[in-house]
């Protein structure tokens, strides 16, 4: 598969939204072209070098397809796009590095999605992440409401993956999962560790307000 990549300094995650502002000519084209033939782009994370400008870049070799759901133009000529991230891919070959990245890609899908073992990783997960988002609910002061998870442990693996809010990297090794047990195991780890930090920060915003 040939596809239009588009570097940036973040990830894409399957079944999760991005809003994107595009203003440069190569890529206002790139959009245009994806609008009328109903095709998705790439959105691939930056190892080193900027989104903007011509300047060489290095990227990570798994990215995320992207499908505009929706586009706004601006009186000043450049689109405000909303897209869904639906597919990983792995970049097999760079075929063309300007004025826009275009590379040959192949799916990367998962390699144990029916193991009966990730059905156990589920429930526990299900109830680390819900804690996790009602703890970031309550340090933002939203009100905490009924998380409705995804019931398939692909889909909540993808989910939580998107929903995690740490750095890059982290997000990068996530997506670069191979095995959906590997990827529940990660997310577990990790949200053990923020659950603990969001915790003592709540800890704190309560105590003083309490004072």
């Amino acid at each position: 598969m040939i596809l239009d990549l588009f570097p940036l300094p973040t990830v894409l995650f399957p079944r999760s939204t991005m809003p994107l502002h595009i203003f440069e000519p190569r890529y206002l084209q790139m959009v245009g072209d994806c609008l009328e033939t109903e095709t998705p782009f790439g959105v691939i994370l930056l190892k080193s070098g900027r989104a903007e400008g011509l300047d060489p870049v290095e990227i990570h070799r798994v990215g995320a397809t992207a499908h505009i759901v929706s586009a706004e133009y601006k009186d000043n000529g450049t689109i405000d796009i909303n897209v869904l991230g639906h597919e990983r891919f792995e970049v097999l070959k760079i075929i063309e590095s300007s004025p826009r990245m275009i590379a040959e890609v192949r799916g990367f899908n998962w390699t144990d999605p029916e193991s009966p073992g990730i059905a156990e990783l589920a429930e526990p997960l299900t109830a680390r992440f819900t804690e996790y988002l009602k703890l970031i609910m309550a340090l933002t002061g939203q009100w905490t409401r009924n998380l409705d998870l995804p019931q398939s442990p692909v889909a909540l693996a993808e989910y939580v993956s998107a929903g995690l809010q740490v750095d890059n990297g982290a997000r990068q090794q996530l997506l670069e999962q191979t095995s959906v047990t590997d990827a529940m195991n990660m997310q577990t780890e990790v949200l053990d560790g923020e659950i603990a930090k969001l915790a003592a920060a709540v800890r704190r915003a309560e105590s003083g307000r309490s004072n």
